[in-house]
């Protein structure tokens, strides 16, 4: 049978225990001068008869010679070995003192669980040895079907339901956190079920995090990491004159959430597109010059003949973006307008004529002109 090694979190409430519990006191128990430890932990009782199954377990898979068995084949024990079974006839109380005696690490099973609380009785009556106790609960469906975090949970729950609860509710208090560092917003209900199946499972924080983003509707998400990474992202995609719809940029922010993706990682993406897009500047972007910062001089020369904020010229809009990068006449490829040309193309805008560097010019040409002829 299974040595119920549970998760780091009832481990570590185990330990605590252990390092506080009051001291441990004995009881007689039969009438064969054998002392049974009585534990204040109820987990302690519990490896106590999980140790002791498994060392008697072992002794019967060794053949341990002068075993007698009568002819129901229960095992006659001899001095110092198990008390012969109770009988057909035995009560629910004569049962459970013999379980607390003889098994005690399963006691709690015996009114949580149905199926092993027909094998202890059956244990109970017959004298069955340890190691027959221990292939009939490993071949139950529970078992079977249960991991061993999450029996050594169950357990806890029927000895110390307290303790168990206590648990939860820590494991509660830290999925709330995390729920609200990323803007989730999850009900009561929802962190209390996901913290009782993430305590009886033993779910790593990885685990936790996922279980969490299956619950992720943006349309409720209120700030938090999300829409922080969302927004950094957009303005990677920017830096790099990369379009990025709102939904991708979400789909990159959850998988960065979850730790699947990086924002790194996101950037490197946003790299191949640019440099496929300026393939011209590619062994500037190679060495961490985005298009943004490439092209930023020559749209300041724009916004200053516009006499605009140089926010205001968005390269992302292909109003601007076909200001600053021409096709070269003599070679044919496309390169960075050099920042007379981005001066030339600013003043054909419809926006020129209103400012004052257009009045200036107009007065100077006006006056040239009357210069010229005599006006």
């Amino acid at each position: 049978m299974s040595d119920f090694n549970g998760g780091n979190r009832l481990r570590r409430i185990n330990q605590n225990w252990a390092d506080h519990a009051p001291a441990r006191t004995t009881r007689r128990t039969w009438d064969m001068g054998q002392t049974t430890p009585r534990y204040s932990n109820p987990m302690d009782s519990m490896n106590a008869g999980i140790n002791a199954l498994r060392s008697r377990a072992t002794a019967d898979r060794l053949g341990t010679e002068g075993i007698v068995y009568d002819e129901y084949g229960r095992e006659i024990p001899q001095e110092g070995q198990q008390q012969p079974g109770l009988g057909p006839r035995a009560t629910t109380g004569q049962i459970m003192d013999y379980i607390a005696d003889w098994y005690p690490g399963m006691i709690g099973f015996f009114d949580s669980n149905p199926e092993i609380r027909a094998k202890l009785t059956e244990a109970a009556k017959w004298g069955w040895t340890p190691g027959k106790l221990n292939a009939e609960v490993s071949g139950t469906s529970w078992y079977r079907q249960t991991a061993a975090n999450a029996r050594d949970f169950e357990l806890m729950e029927a000895q110390d339901p307290a303790s168990a609860k206590a648990i939860v509710a820590q494991t509660a208090a830290n999925i709330q956190n995390s729920s609200a560092t990323f803007g989730l917003g999850l009900s009561p209900q929802q962190v209390a079920g996901m913290a009782w199946n993430a305590t009886r499972n033993g779910w790593t924080d990885a685990q936790t995090t996922d279980a969490l983003l299956k619950n992720l509707n943006w349309a409720t998400v209120q700030g938090g990491t999300l829409t922080a990474t969302v927004d950094d992202i957009k303005s990677v995609a920017g830096d790099y004159l990369v379009q990025m719809s709102d939904g991708t940029a979400q789909k990159y922010a959850a998988r960065i959430a979850s730790g699947e993706l990086t924002l790194t990682g996101v950037e490197s993406i946003l790299q191949k597109q640019a440099r496929g897009r300026f393939s011209w500047m590619g062994d500037e972007i190679d060495q961490g010059v985005t298009p943004s910062d490439y092209f930023a001089p020559v749209a300041d020369t724009i916004a200053s003949t516009l006499e605009v904020a140089p926010d205001s010229i968005n390269l992302m809009d292909p109003k601007w973006l076909s200001l600053v990068e021409v096709r070269d006449q003599d070679s044919g490829k496309m390169r960075a307008a050099t920042l007379n040309e981005a001066m030339l193309s600013a003043r054909r805008q419809t926006g020129f004529v209103n400012t004052q560097g257009a009045a200036e010019m107009t007065a100077g040409l006006t006056q040239l002109l009357r210069g010229a002829f005599g006006g």
